[in-house]
């Protein structure tokens, strides 16, 4: 079964919080990928679309790659699991991913 979770010891998200990201569609989902993004990568600009990817953003590296990935999580409410870690290498596969866990 599916549950919307955040990191720490509190791990619920408030059911306003859960109605809001259920009723996400993609473009919402990737507005605010835009702004995670933002604030994991110093230079993102307007470089920014849903077809960024990790060719694009040179600071895109190992160690970013995991604090995207933690806030992408503590945003929506869930962990990844391994085989989508592994095919999170463009914005429009992530909302994709995002979209369906949601849904």
């Amino acid at each position: 079964m599916f549950t919307l979770k955040k990191p720490g010891k509190n791990n619920l998200l408030p059911i306003r919080k859960i109605i809001s990201l259920m009723n996400l569609e993609k473009e919402d989902i990737i507005n605010q990928l835009k702004e995670i993004f933002s604030d994991t990568f110093t230079d993102i600009g307007n470089e920014f679309s849903s077809e960024t990817s990790r060719d694009d953003i040179d600071e895109w590296d190992s160690l970013n790659n995991i604090r995207l990935l933690t806030a992408i999580e503590a945003e929506f409410g869930f962990n990844f699991d391994l085989n989508e870690i592994e095919e999170l290498t463009d914005v429009s596969t992530i909302a994709d991913i995002i979209y369906n866990r949601l849904k």
